[in-house]
């Protein structure tokens, strides 16, 4: 006979070791399977599942609505789509997927747009402007087109990895990148968890680089990218220097925004200094931001 209160320590026992086995043979699993190259290219071409609205667009990121009024997403990547929504002043729907099982990629951004599933922002922002038959570079000289897509590149190939770095790499960084993963796990299964994402995010640094590098050296490059985009911005109002902001603008403020405007998933204290060395880029996203989240400007009057 076991008594109640010994039964119930051995269900939860028993529940941890199954817990606990289903992990490792998951990661078994994962060290000694190898995907073919025609597998990944079938992934790379799979659709997404048809969800959401067909008569709007739906956008599907990390959350709804983000803690730090002016910043759309934690994902600099979901933040470009939705910012360029926000600049094009097209209503749309901001969603959650729980587990990515929509995306055969599972990767965020994803979007229904009028009852086209799309997945990745370059590939999003694309098809917006298909649909609204819209030239991004309209209007711009062969200099601008390139200086755009020079600012892009560095946006989103460098200055992003400085930010992933800052939260998977540094003590303030992992603990904010977990909280909302904290909050929705049993607890006895959350420091499996954790540990299982940690690996995968610095696995994922590892082979990019940044993860091999010491800190201080991951920071002086996101100065030196800072400097960069203050250098091509000079005293001009837009990046480019036109009289209209466009989907430069739009990039520049969704990874912008997260280093002025959010430090509680990652030790931001160096962002000071850059502030005041960098004057132009900071009066430059704050102009943005009144721009795409004009209700700021009525809330501060």
């Amino acid at each position: 006979m076991i008594f109640p209160q010994v039964q119930s320590y051995h269900d939860v026992g028993v529940g941890i070791g199954a817990s606990v086995l289903i992990v490792c043979i998951y990661k078994l699993r994962s060290a000694l399977y190898v995907r073919s190259c025609a597998d990944i290219e079938r992934t790379s071409k799979a659709p997404l599942k048809h969800v959401g609205d067909d008569g709007t667009i739906t956008v599907w990121g990390f959350q709804k609505v983000h803690p730090v009024k002016g910043i759309c997403d934690t994902s600099p990547f979901v933040a470009r789509v939705e910012c360029y929504l926000k600049l094009l002043s097209l209503d749309y729907t901001k969603d959650v997927s729980a587990d990515l099982s929509e995306n055969p990629r599972s990767k965020l951004p994803f979007a229904n747009l009028y009852g086209t599933m799309v997945d990745d922002s370059g590939r999003i922002l694309r098809a917006i402007q298909e649909h609204g038959k819209l030239d991004p570079k309209a209007g711009l000289t062969a200099d601008q087109i390139a200086q755009g897509h020079l600012v892009q590149r560095l946006l989103t190939g460098s200055l992003y990895w400085v930010r992933y770095s800052l939260n998977f790499l540094t003590e303030k960084g992992q603990n904010g990148a977990m909280e909302g993963i904290k909050k929705n796990v049993p607890g006895f299964i959350f420091p499996i968890i954790r540990a299982m994402v940690l690996n995968s995010q610095i696995a994922n640094l590892m082979g990019q680089g940044f993860g091999r590098m010491p800190l201080e050296d991951i920071i002086e490059f996101g100065k030196e990218d800072f400097r960069a985009l203050s250098a091509v911005l000079g005293d001009r109002t837009f990046i480019l220097g036109t009289k209209e902001a466009t989907i430069y603008d739009t990039d520049a403020y969704a990874f912008l925004s997260h280093f002025m405007y959010d430090s509680t998933g990652a030790s931001m204290d160096w962002m000071e200094a850059v502030k005041e060395e960098l004057p132009n880029l900071v009066k430059y996203t704050d102009r943005m931001r009144l721009l795409l989240f004009p209700d700021l400007k009525t809330k501060a009057n």
